[in-house]
C-alpha cells in the first residue's frame, strides 16, 4: 500500500530528524548502529521510514537507543518492565492514556471494560495492545493533554496544528 502523508506523519518524520540532528548523525550511521546493535535495518529502510515518518514507536525507541539518545524520564519505568519493544510501546502508550484519564490506569481499566466489545476485539486496540502502532498514533495522543516527553522533539503547538488541520503534511 503506497505511503500517504499526513500531517501526523510528518510530525513523526520531524520528531526522528530532531534525534539525528541532535546527535549529529547520518542516516548511514544510523544504519550501522543499528545493525550493531542486533537490528536488520539498512540505510535504505532507516531512510524511508524516517522520510514518510510511517513507523512504529517501537523502532523511534529503538532510534533512541542506537542513536545514544536519552530516553524521556517519563518512559523509563516501562523499560524497567521489559526488553521487548513493543511491549514498552504498549507500556508507554497505557502509560500516557492514563495519565490523561480521569481515574487514572484504573479509569482506563473502567473505559476498556465498558467498551469491552469494540475496542478488545478491534485491530486498533489489538495494535495498541501489542505494541505495533505507529509512532504517529502516540503523537495524537498527545492533543488531549500535553505529553512532556513529547517535548523533546515536536512543540506542542504543532501537534494541536495537525489536529486542527493546519499542518501541511509536507512540513
Amino acid at each position: 500500500m503506497p505511503h500517504v502523508p499526513t500531517p501526523w506523519t510528518a510530525l513523526a518524520s520531524r520528531a526522528a530528524h530532531v534525534v539525528l540532528a541532535r546527535k549529529d548523525m547520518a542516516l548511514d550511521d544510523v544504519a550501522n548502529a543499528f545493525r550493531r546493535r542486533g537490528f536488520d535495518e539498512s540505510t535504505r529502510s532507516v531512510d524511508g521510514k524516517v522520510q514518510r515518518g510511517s513507523f512504529q514507536c517501537a523502532f523511534f525507541l529503538q532510534l533512541l537507543h542506537v542513536c545514544d539518545d536519552e530516553m524521556p524520564k517519563e518512559w523509563l519505568d516501562c523499560f524497567a518492565r521489559t526488553s521487548d519493544w513493543f511491549a514498552v510501546s504498549a507500556a508507554i502508550y497505557l502509560q500516557e492514556l492514563a495519565s490523561i484519564t480521569p481515574g487514572g490506569a484504573a479509569g482506563v481499566a473502567r473505559i476498556m471494560a465498558e467498551q469491552e466489545g469494540p475496542f478488545a476485539q478491534g485491530a486498533q486496540s489489538a495494535e495498541l495492545l501489542g505494541g505495533t502502532f505507529s509512532f504517529a498514533r502516540l503523537i495524537m495522543l498527545a492533543c488531549d493533554a500535553p505529553m512532556p516527553a513529547l517535548d523533546r522533539f515536536l512543540d506542542r503547538k504543532d501537534v494541536i496544528a495537525a489536529q486542527d488541520g493546519r499542518l501541511n503534511s509536507s512540513q
